[in-house]
């Protein structure tokens, strides 16, 4: 799991110096000439612009999904609503009293 969280952060801070909205799932995904391709059944959402970003990631087999944004260092983690589909879903997002710290 710390290897999906450092994978996702990675990726985070890439994606903040381009503006997009993006799904990842495990058949793999372009991104800067490079294919990104998470573990079977996880979901990566991307959300960027040039200064915010919010990412999230989920299993399918799961029951926890992950979140971070560029306004906070920590990654948060709860129960997914539904597995394998992060909830984030734009580049404001912010945890709420849903979600913890890691």
């Amino acid at each position: 799991m710390l290897k999906k969280i450092i994978t996702l952060v990675a990726v985070s801070i890439f994606v903040s110096a381009t503006a997009f909205a993006l799904d990842i799932t495990s058949t793999g995904t372009s991104i800067g000439g490079g294919t990104y391709k998470p573990s079977n059944g996880v979901t990566v959402k991307l959300f960027s612009d040039a200064t915010t970003y919010a990412a999230g990631a989920s299993n399918s087999k799961g029951q926890k999904e992950y979140a971070t944004n560029n306004s906070d260092p920590k990654i948060y983690y709860k129960t997914a609503t539904t597995a394998g589909t992060p909830s984030v879903s734009a580049k404001t997002w912010t945890p709420d009293n849903t979600w913890t710290a890691q």
